[in-house]
């Protein structure tokens, strides 16, 4: 399986089980310039930019420390490009990390794993 196609089910994994927690999808994958965010959703008045991390479980490191400094400044990019385009300064943003292991679907939910 391909790292593309890996990701891409890593993010329908994430998403599905984020909208069972109750979560609003709002955008996959938001592009600004060459910045991404993988999932754009709402819990509750929130608006949270959501990065998922898709792991095979080979001796990977994990979601939260593939989410380094320079990676976390690309999402908050990318978030301040979302608000512009369509809202959302009056709402509360938070930046959440999903790590999905594929091999057994399981999901591990990082509410504000860090802060613009």
């Amino acid at each position: 399986m391909s790292t593309r196609t890996e990701g891409e089910r890593g993010e329908s994994i994430a998403c599905a089980y984020l909208q069972n927690k109750g979560y609003r999808l709002l955008r996959k994958n938001f592009r600004m310039g060459r910045y991404e965010i993988d999932l754009v959703m709402r819990d509750g008045d929130a608006l949270v930019f959501i990065e998922v991390k898709a792991r095979t479980g080979q001796g990977e490191i994990s979601g939260r420390e593939a989410v380094n400094h320079q990676k976390q400044q690309h999402i908050i990019r990318a978030a301040q490009g979302y608000m512009q385009r369509y809202g959302g300064f009056d709402a509360p943003a938070r930046f959440d990390v999903a790590e999905v292991e594929l091999q057994t679907g399981k999901v591990t939910h990082i509410p504000a794993a860090f802060t613009a």
